[in-house]
């Protein structure tokens, strides 16, 4: 399943329609290693979302919890939205996915229907239309909990220390075509920190990470259903 962080917006029509498998979900994540139910690892970020497009005071700007355990186990969960009586859940065990909504207990249920049934948590890659050139093709790995790897794997330039609210963080920057991201890492623990997108110059989108936690023990709880959900069946 390939999840993308874009807004809360798109997140909230899920409940309002039926959507396919294939719907790209608002969303930020992670990386945790593979294995069986008794040694499987997972990930915990809360991340909040800033931007040109993003209004200070929204949803859209609120902190976002995300646990991810494996390749197959994905948990989202977002801040309540009176204005729109929402409160946004997503829950993810491959094949199945539900975008459940919180403030009126119903629930969108989708299968995968594969060839692979992995999460993939892109930072803000999302897919072209076939044939469609992609610009931003070698973004399509950086996800939300392989942030440093990528950067590693990608030869990133490192621009020394910079500032994040204050402190020292360590900045890497790739470039390609009109984009170029750059990650900020707490020296100490090699962490992110941040992570912003330009295009043509300009500032897209950001990443504020308050909370990174790799290593922790999977509770298979997190991603069971809340009791008493109407769901319906994606078409």
């Amino acid at each position: 399943m390939i999840i993308s962080f874009s807004n809360y917006l798109a997140c909230r029509l899920v409940t309002r329609a039926i959507v396919p498998r294939s719907f790209v979900i608002a969303v930020i994540a992670l990386s945790a290693s593979t294995g069986s139910a008794q040694t499987i690892e997972m990930t915990k970020i809360v991340c909040r979302r800033s931007g040109p497009d993003v209004a200070p005071d929204s949803v859209d700007a609120k902190p976002i919890t995300i646990y991810k355990a494996g390749d197959k186990y994905c948990r989202r969960e977002y801040q309540s939205d009176p204005a729109h009586g929402t409160q946004m859940l997503i829950i993810t065990k491959e094949p199945d996915d539900w975008s459940i909504n919180l403030a009126d207990h119903t629930a969108v249920h989708r299968l995968d229907r594969g060839p692979t049934f992995n999460v993939r948590l892109h930072i803000f890659w999302t897919p072209k239309p076939p044939g469609q050139r992609d610009p931003d093709e070698i973004f399509r790995e950086l996800e939300f909990g392989n942030e440093a790897d990528f950067f590693r794997k990608n030869r990133a330039r490192d621009l020394g220390l910079r500032k994040i609210d204050g402190k020292d963080a360590k900045a890497f920057a790739i470039e390609s075509g009109a984009r170029e991201v750059t990650l900020f890492l707490d020296p100490e623990t090699e962490k992110p920190v941040q992570i912003d997108v330009t295009k043509g110059e300009k500032p897209e989108i950001s990443f504020h990470y308050v909370t990174y936690q790799s290593g922790l023990p999977f509770d298979p709880a997190l991603f069971e259903l809340p009791d008493g959900l109407k769901i319906k069946e994606a078409k």
